[in-house]
């Protein structure tokens, strides 16, 4: 690899450890919701589930995020 990318890739590491906390409490957070898509009683769940990941998307920055309906569970999109 280059400087320029070894550089790059040495921050990401760098800035990925610093909030390897928070990453994993966020993620904790969003299998803590009981979404099993192949249970009828757990679709107000999956929906739940979908709406936490598109608001984590959010925050992340991904300027476009939408929950679209379907037949079965929910799918987010974004980009």
């Amino acid at each position: 690899m280059s400087p320029s990318v070894d550089s790059d890739v040495s921050a990401v590491r760098s800035y990925i450890e610093r909030h390897r906390a928070a990453f994993l409490d966020d993620l904790a957070e969003w299998l803590r919701i009981p979404s099993v898509s192949a249970q009828p009683d757990h679709a107000d769940d999956v929906r739940r589930s979908a709406d936490w990941l598109a608001a984590a998307l959010r925050a992340t920055g991904f300027p476009t995020v939408e929950v679209w309906p379907t037949p079965g569970a929910p799918a987010v999109y974004a980009e």
